[in-house]
């Protein structure tokens, strides 16, 4: 069996990783046991269940990785372990893959879930943010002890619109954890129903819905005069849609599943819509700028990429090899320092 439970006298926590891979397990062993913590770890299925069976343990936050040998899941794992011990332990599944369904197994089971390789400060801030409510319960509450709100968004709401419930309640507790004020709805028909003219904050909602749809809900808003700062999600590489939603005042969109770390960024840009605040301002110029150091040919490149055209198509358009439209669309991810397109999309809305 490979598990080892290390002795800590003074520790901030006690972390079970479940990890295969014996780099990643014993990289993440010396960070945690440097960061205080009293680590215990396992490679798989079997060594937790024999440890649960010893009854010597008893971990505040599990972080397990998603695909483990055997026939258990990490997330498998982290349900078995909360059933034995009788409790609900705080837990983190870490997969290289996230697809969908994957996603939504996560969240019903009301765990975080990070996409591998993990960012050491990403998992940091979650594994504190699920210790937070026990550390700052006071010794004789038995009860739940709310996450205190950032102050940045005790005035603002971020308004959650998706029909799919697990997603939406996964986004939801994501968010409270991070301080927001959070309202959730399961359509857009329900958030026009309730939302009154006037109150701050951003809209999050699903570009496809049955009924109304994302993007009939932001321009009906528009229209109305009650637009709110709003983040479309769309399918992976729908990028027509996320046109779409730039055209109707999405100010902001993220690809579906949305890696969490991604919806708070987002999220954070956002709220900072709501004021036309300096930094605001000096990021629209700093991207204004940095699309007007393009050539005219490039510029012409980058209107078709980001409406979604193929290298040939624009080829065909302009008139031009398409060799040549790849070396120009280099160029112009490079000199605007975007990674993806979604990147340049942003930046493109950003400089409006």
């Amino acid at each position: 069996m490979t598990a080892r439970l290390e002795k800590a006298a003074d520790h901030a926590g006690t972390l079970l990783i479940v990890e295969d891979d014996p780099s990643v397990r014993e990289g993440l062993e010396l960070l945690f046991n440097g960061e205080g913590y009293k680590v215990i770890v396992a490679s798989g299925g079997s060594d937790v269940m024999a440890l649960a069976q010893s009854g010597t343990f008893a971990p505040d936050v599990i972080i397990a990785d998603y695909n483990l040998p055997g026939e258990r899941t990490g997330l498998e794992v982290i349900t078995h372990l909360r059933e034995m011990q009788k409790r609900e332990i705080p837990a983190i599944v870490l997969t290289g893959d996230i697809a969908t369904e994957v996603l939504r197994q996560v969240l019903a089971a009301k765990c975080v879930c990070l996409r591998k390789p993990v960012n050491v400060g990403e998992l940091t801030r979650s594994i504190e943010s699920l210790l937070a409510p026990a550390k700052l319960r006071p010794k004789s509450e038995s009860g739940r002890h709310p996450t205190p709100r950032a102050p940045d968004a005790a005035r603002q709401t971020v308004f959650l619109v998706d029909d799919d419930a697990v997603l939406l309640e996964g986004m939801r507790e994501l968010l409270e954890q991070h301080g927001h004020i959070v309202e959730s709805h399961a359509s857009a028909e329900a958030f026009l129903a309730s939302y009154q003219t006037g109150r701050r904050g951003c809209l999050v909602v699903d570009g496809l819905m049955p009924g109304m749809d994302g993007l009939e809900l932001l321009k009906k808003l528009k229209a109305e005069g009650r637009a709110l700062p709003s983040i479309i999600v769309t399918g992976h590489g729908d990028i027509a849609m996320a046109i779409k939603a730039m055209k109707a005042g999405a100010i902001d969109f993220l690809e579906k599943p949305a890696r969490p770390e991604e919806l708070v960024a987002s999220i954070g840009r956002a709220l900072a819509q709501v004021s036309d605040t300096p930094e605001r301002s000096i990021a629209r110029q700093a991207a204004a700028a940095s699309l007007a150091a393009l050539t005219a040919r490039e510029r012409e490149v980058m209107n078709l990429v980001v409406e979604g055209q193929p290298n040939k198509e624009i080829a065909f358009n302009l008139n031009i090899s398409q060799r040549t439209v790849e070396t120009h669309r280099a160029a112009v991810m490079k000199r605007t320092g975007s990674a993806s397109l979604p990147d340049l999309i942003r930046l493109v809305m950003q400089a409006g």
